[in-house]
């Protein structure tokens, strides 16, 4: 089903990503997948931030479908997809200037095409956290928390 949803959209899931650091991708656990921080790292690179009040939401569009492809892939490395029942929670890390305050505008950018794999079920609950810096400089870094299915 979500493989359907992604072909709707367009998308293709790039190769798993691999930690750069001493942690799992994903943690399954009681009925639940954690999956650790996706930086938005394309196969073009890696979108830059910060965001400003003058950056296109063009950018944000694609630094959350970055972030959203890779914590899938994560996912698919393990578990089937179709497995995954609903995201539960969404916490998204927005590199930004002192003058950005539209965090919660950029994680639409993931929420939006969460919802159009899921349909018809509700948004995560989420939190959008504006920061000094991420890691290499990425725009956008997301955690997901995804239900199995029973």
């Amino acid at each position: 089903m979500i493989a359907k949803h992604l072909a709707a959209l367009g998308w293709a899931l790039p190769d798993p990503p691999e930690p750069r650091g001493l942690y799992s991708p994903i943690q399954q656990h009681a009925g639940l997948v954690y999956v650790s921080g996706q930086l938005s790292r394309s196969a073009e690179g890696i979108i830059q931030g910060p965001a400003t009040p003058e950056t296109d939401p063009t950018t944000y569009a694609a630094a959350g479908k970055a972030c959203l492809a890779r914590a899938l892939a994560a996912v698919q490395q393990s578990i089937d997809l179709d497995c995954l029942e609903r995201p539960i929670f969404l916490r998204g890390y927005v590199f930004a200037s002192a003058s950005f305050t539209r965090h919660s505008a950029v994680l639409d950018h993931v929420s939006g095409p969460l919802a159009q794999l899921f349909p018809g079920l509700p948004p995560p609950a989420r939190s959008a956290i504006g920061v000094a810096s991420l890691p290499d400089g990425g725009l956008l870094e997301i955690e997901v928390i995804f239900a199995l299915r029973t």
